[in-house]
Formats: C-alpha cells, structure tokens, sequence
C-alpha cells in the first residue's frame, strides 16, 4: 500500500530501541515524586523498618 509507512529492519530497530529507552526514562520520572515523598515520610515518623528505603511498594 502506497500509504504505509516504510517497514525495514532498520525502522523496526531504531522504533523499538527508542520505546525500550522512553520507557525506562519516563518510569524514572514516574516513581521518583513516590521515592522523594516516602523518604520525607520515613525521615518524619523516624521508624525505617525497611532496609530498601528507596525502593517503593516494600
């Protein structure tokens, strides 16, 4: 179909490397507002009873 938009090996590479690479970017963004404010959280009540504190859902 003329309309289709190029199907190759080096279209197929470059657009999944770059959802892989957005992906991961756009999770850091989305767990570290979560990250800062459960560290403001345990800092406050002073009762880290988790060794991860930066990892969220512990």
């Amino acid at each position: 179909m003329p309309q289709m938009m190029p199907m190759n090996w080096t279209f197929l590479f470059i657009m999944f490397n770059m959802m892989f690479f957005f992906s991961m970017i756009m999770n850091y963004f989305y767990y570290l507002p979560s990250i800062k404010i459960n560290s403001i959280k345990n800092k406050i009540n002073n009762d880290s009873k988790f060794i991860h504190n930066f990892w969220p859902l512990n």
